[in-house]
């Protein structure tokens, strides 16, 4: 195995069933282990994030999002997180049309 800096958590926060049919195969095929977490919407994983901070338990090493969501759409996500985040900065990576 190549020495690569493992990343543990990835989210995925797409709406397209499609662009998340082809991250799930793309990180498949990486020569590490990745827990993918998938949210339709940032105000599930919003929401998801919140409950991770409070039980202090695991949050993402990388969130990879949709900007043109229903619900709540990245903006507004991006928004809120660097609320929560303070000093912590998540990497948050742009996948959008």
């Amino acid at each position: 195995m190549k020495d690569y800096k493992k990343i543990v958590t990835v989210w995925s926060i797409e709406d397209s069933p499609i662009i998340t049919f082809l991250l799930k195969k793309t990180i498949k095929r990486l020569e590490y282990p990745v827990n993918l977490v998938t949210f339709n919407n940032g105000e599930q994983a919003l929401d998801f994030y919140k409950e991770q901070l409070v039980a202090n338990s695991v949050l993402p090493n990388v969130i990879l999002m949709d900007l043109n969501m229903p619900v709540m759409d990245g903006w507004e996500f991006l928004e809120e997180l660097q609320h929560l985040q303070q000093a912590n900065q998540t990497p948050t990576y742009i996948l959008t049309s």
